[in-house]
């Protein structure tokens, strides 16, 4: 599951976090990961990303590599109707 949250600290320039939840794991464990996104980088690409963590497209959406600090690879959404949009 997905949730975007408001990054509360001043002077963020707008930045805020993407929480996720992440089931499934290596022995059957679950785990979490947080994205902070900073819009100033790139205003459209952060603008998309939220609407689609808003809308619940990650939900059900297999991650296929998450390196800390780094990157994380995300498939298509695991929802056939939210896919097929």
């Amino acid at each position: 599951s997905t949730q975007a949250a408001e990054q509360s600290s001043k002077g963020s320039g707008g930045s805020w976090y993407a929480h996720f939840v992440v089931h499934n794991l290596k022995g059957g464990h679950s785990g979490n990961f947080t994205v902070l996104v900073q819009p100033h980088w790139s205003p459209v690409g952060a603008r998309r990303f939220r609407r689609l963590v808003e809308e619940h497209f990650f939900d059900q959406t297999r991650f296929f590599r998450v390196l800390k600090g780094f990157v994380a690879q995300i498939g298509i959404s695991g929802d056939p109707d939210v896919a097929a949009k």
